[in-house]
């Protein structure tokens, strides 16, 4: 049976990206990534967030080759 892909496999919040959770619209910053959670810079500090929460805002810029 064929199941559609979840948003997380489709579009994986990565380190340096801009995310917010899905309920908030507040913005924090990608620290780090451990299996299915996300360490975010949030204004105020730093918390560990489930990756299915987060809505991928921006990408990290990445440098030109």
């Amino acid at each position: 049976m064929k199941t559609t892909p979840t948003l997380r496999e489709r579009n994986p919040a990565e380190q340096g990206d801009t995310v917010r959770e899905n309920w908030s619209g507040i913005e924090g910053t990608v620290m780090e990534l451990d299996e299915d959670r996300v360490l975010v810079q949030w204004p105020a500090r730093a918390l560990w967030s489930r990756q299915d929460w987060l809505v991928v805002m921006r990408r990290r810029a990445t440098p030109p080759q």
